[in-house]
């Protein structure tokens, strides 16, 4: 299993892009929000947070839960412009895309191995 931490540098290049319209916030919690599913568990196993379908009952919710708390900790509104939240939005949905697309070789790692195998 990757590191969930690491997750971010695949979306950190996406940064140079206009940031009117992607967040680098959504972008960052985006990459790290397919993972949770792990923490919710405290085990190593994903059902949901790593297909499409999860990606949208399951991985937007809590991405959009975590902005919205990162944005009222920090003391930012969330709400002053369309614009401000279409941004969330997006960079959100790309984030998960992004690590969805680049990291499939690695969700092998999640499929447990049968009881007769032998590794």
């Amino acid at each position: 299993m990757p590191f969930t931490f690491s997750h971010p540098a695949i979306v950190l290049p996406l940064n140079r892009l206009n940031q009117k319209w992607i967040s680098l916030t959504a972008l960052v919690i985006g990459s790290l929000t397919p993972d949770f599913e792990y923490f919710i568990r405290m085990r190593v196993v994903s059902i949901y947070s790593h297909t499409s379908l999860g990606m949208l009952w399951f991985d937007l919710p809590i991405g959009l839960l975590l902005i919205i708390l990162y944005k009222f900790a920090d003391g930012l509104q969330l709400y002053n412009y369309g614009d401000v939240i279409m941004s969330e939005i997006s960079g959100l949905l790309i984030g998960l895309l992004m690590v969805s697309i680049i990291t499939p070789a690695q969700q092998s790692d999640l499929i447990p191995a049968s009881p007769n195998s032998t590794h």
